[in-house]
């Protein structure tokens, strides 16, 4: 019989925040990010707003289209 008040053993303890490890495929992401940024933001949002806003920050700027790029893939990880 279950007793209640008690915790399942796979329930994290309180305050534990459970962390998710990128896949290769993100790790992969994150290093092409580091020479053209659109690329894995096509590959993970594909061809939309967040594409163009990372085209313009890459035009303006190495740096903005890098982050902006690493921003998306942190986002939505997994969902490739």
């Amino acid at each position: 019989m279950a007793s209640y008040g008690t915790v399942p053993a796979t329930a994290p303890p309180v305050g534990v925040r459970r962390t998710r490890v990128s896949p290769m495929s993100d790790i992969l992401l994150y290093f092409i990010a580091l020479f053209i940024p659109p690329i894995p933001v096509f590959l993970k949002t594909g061809c939309g707003v967040d594409l163009l806003i990372n085209i313009l920050l890459w035009i303006l700027g190495w740096i903005p289209g890098v982050i902006h790029a690493w921003w998306i893939i942190s986002r939505s990880e997994g969902a490739m």
